[in-house]
């Protein structure tokens, strides 16, 4: 004869043992006397019967949000953290050039998704960091040189944010 055993587990972030610091997005619950060897029992299960994942993940977050780059000197903007569409990721972008008193035009073109940067000072170079929005904007992880005081980005703007949990 074949026994099962089932229980019911509600798991709650506030009692989880966080991973990362204070943030609650990497959690470790420890389940004590869960499952135990026992003869007549001959299999146990466990299987996730509802969750719900809040959404609290940002498109710009910790990891992506700032752009080093160099006008002569090298420098680095901070983007706030948050959610954005194009339009106000770009205002964003806009903003933070101005507050290191740089002028910087940021167009999209609207059948490729491609982002092109201009200013009249000089020529210009988006450096990848750790923490660079450059794959957001459609660059890759190398150091991108403007020719003509212009710079297109060669992949379309990503605001896709977080695809995978774990």
């Amino acid at each position: 004869m074949v026994f099962f055993d089932n229980k019911i587990i509600t798991l709650n972030s506030a009692y989880g043992s966080k991973q990362n610091g204070t943030m609650s997005s990497f959690l470790q619950f420890n389940f004590q006397g869960l499952l135990k060897e026992e003869t007549h029992i001959l299999r146990s299960y466990i299987s996730v019967v509802s969750a719900q994942i809040p959404v609290s993940f940002y498109t710009i977050n910790a990891t992506n949000n700032s752009l080093t780059y160099t006008l002569g000197t090298q420098y680095t903007i901070t983007i706030p953290v948050g959610n954005y569409n194009a339009t106000s990721l770009i205002s964003a972008i806009i903003s933070a050039f101005a507050t290191m008193s740089i002028t910087m035009a940021i167009s999209i073109n609207k059948l490729t998704g491609k982002l092109t940067f201009s200013t009249t000072a000089s020529n210009f170079s988006f450096i990848y960091s750790a923490t660079s929005i450059m794959i957001v904007l459609g660059f890759t992880k190398i150091t991108e040189f403007s020719s003509s005081f212009i710079l297109t980005a060669p992949y379309p703007l990503n605001l896709l944010g977080i695809k995978v949990l774990s």
